[in-house]
């Protein structure tokens, strides 16, 4: 399974901003650069189960 950040990184490399993706997950914008840049070290954060959600519904156009 791939953690919070990989998933965003991820994401982020296939051209989803973190706006896209905060306005999507109703996760915040700043909590997504924490988390894409390693300021937050859980490797399953607290809003990991929207963003892979998030993740799974566009996966199939990255």
């Amino acid at each position: 399974m791939k953690t919070t950040q990989e998933l965003l990184l991820e994401l982020l490399k296939h051209g989803k901003s973190q706006h896209e993706i905060s306005r999507q997950t109703k996760v915040g914008q700043a909590t997504i650069s924490r988390i894409a840049n390693g300021h937050i070290q859980s490797p399953f954060a607290r809003c990991h189960a929207k963003i892979l959600d998030y993740y799974e519904l566009v996966k199939e156009t990255l």
